[in-house]
């Protein structure tokens, strides 16, 4: 029955009937109305990189140079004019920042129909240094499956990496550890120019980090993910555009800002000529030490305890990178291109304590009176510390991608990839817990080294210009191994042993797309994905790993996963969406990593190997308007999940043990508002998000919120000046909530005259020098509350300049690995 089911669904838009949109219309003046049968139609595109040109004029004019009717692109550039008498004419097709193109025109009685097909358009020829072009270009895009953000055209100088890019996108909130959300779910997936890189295996916020706010060209926001896209990632998948183009000639950049509390530079180079070209960048990102206070407050109910833990703490990060890219064009139809890359970080955090366990309860309720004993304590003067706490983490990242496209003479857009991937992390993270009982000294220590291997196929074959079918099929191979112990005194209290995990995903995928009338459009798809999992524990014995005394397991499962997505045209700025798409989450390596991690001697973090993956089903509705100088996006959408990964913490002997968990389903309901409005010289946006935890028939559950709102506005002379802030409520889980957090920027920018380069000031949280962050946790039996402040007001300054030659041409070939199906650990440190 499933495969009569998945013939149908494979076979069903083969047989849909399928009508050129009508864009726009109007008829040649002459002739009776039975003459008025032709159609002209086609489609605009950017003649170097072959880019649609969306909401771009086409007018039609008589032979005698009357204008007859006038029509706009569409978001895909296709343009259409129906219900025209049989004579001659011509269009004439005007794009900012393009030449203007005339294509003659000739209907009669034995051509009817004059499709064009793809009308290319030569970019206007200027100097870059002594032209500007004032162009209005998009802060937001809604396409079928997905919204984008153009960070590009937004001012952003108060942004330092792709974590605060993500803070100004729709949808999104980005709480302080840099965690990412998506409609209140954290289970989502970070591409980087259509693929997933091996950076993000280990913590995602450490990679988002290393990507410049500067370098972003936009974000894409795919809440509505195709039958390409791997399954991973139940609330959806995250895209990183950056600003990659292959040069002809030479090309250099500096870029960096200096801060009160992150600093950044980075240099690019790209050479290219003819068929060959080179890119490389370096960069580095650090913080100065910064400063931060405490406390954690747990009542044990059942052991009648109490315990409270102060800390002052000093942490810094530190980041470096690189990557080189060649590419080569062997002919017309064939090209390679190669990526390989480094990133590095380090965290250091130093942190003192005192750990105060009272064999009694003291009677506080209430974050209220606990904040208020706490306080108490500070003003007398009664901390002791007697414990200190060392951790270093050190991360080393490595990947080369390799990809081969091959084009076709008979349609530009069919083509033919393959694509190779390796990636290789080198983990090393130690941390040590001094305490005053008899001077004590604990060493945990932890060593990763996952290897990742990965090969896909696609292919894609248009139909007619209007239909797309596509196939491919991808294989994953991840080895996870890990390494660790626990060292009390010369007592290995964890003994040294090594964690190796290995999974292997099979996937193959039909994805089909049509227009299926002037109105409707539809994508259809189906993804099936075979994944396979081992595990065993292996100790060392004369200097070679060998399998201990513990059982070993292994799993394997086939999941299908069926996407729909319909979309209606109103008009040419305003559409409609109806979707439906059924998500997978596999645990990743900080879920399922069997260390015991502790900070301190009351509080152990442990990963659970068996987790199950989790699925979700997601539907969704969406309209869309862009026309005149407001723009919105308004959607409705609900989801239902399974087996979702939490963490979830006990009290054992007095220690509270955080382990991962699967739990039992979930649903939410949810609306998303986004917008922007133009006067003149000023730009003003908001966007609102509201959806609800554990929702059930008797109740909505718990209801949480998000909302962002900003503005930029352009002086004249190269100076801009933005502001921008959000707040995002406390996020629930099954145990409590974790902190609320906002976030006030002010930025101002002064372009130079040459265009090369600018120089500008940003100053963050100007009202508030540090932040508090809230967490209550209602357990099995015990209740938990902690508060921690940082440092957080930031003032800074930033930079950059151009060397060489502006003329650029697109990239034609980014990697086509989307290495998408692993759940990603958010946190910032220890997540192997």
């Amino acid at each position: 029955m499933k495969n009569i089911f998945v013939w149908i669904f494979i076979a069903l838009p083969f047989c849909l009937s399928a009508q050129r949109p009508n864009m726009g219309g109007g008829d040649f003046r002459k002739g009776n109305a039975a003459q008025h049968i032709g159609v002209i139609s086609g489609k605009l595109v950017d003649a170097e990189d072959g880019s649609s040109l969306s909401f771009a004029n086409v007018r039609l004019f008589r032979f005698n140079d009357v204008l007859l009717e006038g029509t706009i692109t569409d978001e895909g550039g296709n343009f259409e004019f129906s219900k025209l008498a049989l004579a001659n004419g011509y269009l004439l097709i005007n794009y900012i920042g393009y030449e203007e193109k005339r294509v003659d025109i000739s209907l009669n009685k034995n051509k009817k129909v004059e499709y064009l097909g793809k009308v290319k358009v030569a970019r206007s020829v200027v100097n870059l240094q002594e032209v500007s072009i004032d162009e209005e270009k998009p802060i937001y895009e809604a396409k079928m499956e997905k919204i984008v953000y153009n960070a590009e055209n937004d001012l952003n100088e108060s942004l330092d990496d792709a974590t605060d890019v993500l803070r100004k996108t729709p949808l999104l909130s980005v709480d302080m550890d840099g965690k990412v959300s998506l409609r209140g779910s954290q289970n989502v997936k970070f591409l980087v120019n259509g693929k997933e890189s091996t950076f993000f295996n280990g913590s995602a916020s450490d990679a988002l980090k290393m990507i410049p706010a500067e370098e972003i060209k936009s974000v894409e926001v795919i809440t509505s993910p195709t039958a390409k896209y791997e399954g991973e990632g139940d609330a959806g998948i995250i895209n990183i555009i950056t600003k990659k183009k292959q040069i002809v000639g030479f090309n250099a950049t500096v870029n960096g800002s200096l801060g009160t509390r992150v600093n950044r530079q980075s240099f690019n180079l790209n050479i290219g000529k003819g068929k060959f070209g080179i890119s490389s960048r370096a960069m580095v990102r650090y913080g100065w030490e910064l400063p931060g206070q405490g406390f954690s407050f747990r009542d044990d109910y059942n052991n009648q305890t109490t315990l409270i833990q102060l800390d002052s703490t000093r942490g810094q990060w530190i980041g470096f990178g690189g990557n080189t890219e060649v590419y080569y064009d062997i002919n017309p139809y064939n090209s390679i291109v190669s990526n390989i890359s480094y990133r590095g970080n380090k965290q250091t955090r130093k942190n003192w304590s005192q750990d105060s366990l009272y064999t009694y309860s003291i009677g506080l309720e209430g974050k209220n009176q606990i904040t208020a004993f706490i306080d108490s304590l500070r003003d007398v003067g009664m901390i002791d510390v007697n414990r200190y706490t060392d951790s270093e983490n050190f991360q080393n990242s490595y990947e080369w991608t390799t990809d081969y496209l091959k084009k076709f003479s008979d349609h530009e857009d069919r083509e033919l990839s393959i694509a190779f991937q390796l990636g290789f992390n080198i983990r090393d993270d130690d941390t040590y817990v001094l305490t005053n009982q008899e001077n004590d000294t604990v060493w945990n220590r932890n060593d990763a080294s996952p290897l990742t291997k990965v090969f896909q196929l696609d292919y894609v074959h248009p139909i007619e210009d209007k239909h797309t079918i596509e196939v491919g099929a991808k294989y994953i191979d991840r080895d996870m191994i890990s390494q660790y112990s626990t060292w009390d005194e010369g007592v290995f209290t964890q003994p040294y042993e090594q964690f190796d995990y290995n999974q292997k995903v099979t996937a193959a995928y039909l994805s089909t797309k049509w227009e299926l009338n002037k109105k409707w459009g539809m994508v259809a798809g189906l993804r099936a994905e075979h994944t396979q999992i081992s595990g065993q524990w292996n100790e060392q014995v004369s200097g070679q790993w060998i399998q201990n005394e513990k059982d070993t397991f292994q799993n394997k499962y086939l999941t299908l996963l069926p996407n729909l997505i319909f979309s209606y045209k109103i008009d040419m700025l305003k559409s409609l969406k109806f979707s439906y798409s059924k998500r997978l989450s596999r645990p990743g390596i900080s879920y399922i990593n069997t260390n015991s991690v502790s900070n301190d001697p009351f509080n152990i973090e442990i990963g659970n190997p068996y987790l199950k993956a989790s699925s979700t089903h997601n539907l969704e509705v969406g309209y869309n308007n862009f026309s005149g100088k407001y723009k919105g996006s308004y959607y409705l959408f609900a989801k239902h999940s399974t087996n979702l990964i939490e963490p979830i913490e006990s009290i054992e002997d007095g220690v509270t043990t955080t382990r991962y968990d699967n739990l039992r389903q979930n649903n939410s309901v949810g609306i998303n508002y986004y917008g922007s409005i133009s006067f003149n010289d000023l730009d003003l946006r908001a966007g609102f998000n509201l959806y609800t935890f554990q929702t059930t028939k008797e109740s909505l559950g718990r209801i949480l919120y998000n909302w962002n709102t900003g503005g930029s506005y352009d002086l004249g002379k190269g100076y801009k000046m933005e502001t921008w802030g959000f707040f995002r409520s406390p996020t629930a889980t099954s145990q409590g909530s974790i902190p609320s957090f906002s976030m006030f920027s002010i930025g101002a920018k002064k372009e130079f005259k040459n265009k090369k380069g600018s120089i500008g000031l940003r100053v963050i949280q100007p009202f508030k020098q540090y932040k508090s962050f809230e967490t209550e946790i209602n357990g099995d039996g015990f209740y938990k509350y902690s508060n921690n402040e940082t440092l957080f007001r930031s003032v800074g300054i930033s930079f950059k300049y151009t060397f060489g030659e502006m003329k650029f041409k697109a990239i034609k070939n980014k990697t086509n690995i989307s290495n998408d199906d692993l759940m990603q650990g958010g946190g910032g440190e220890g997540d192997y």
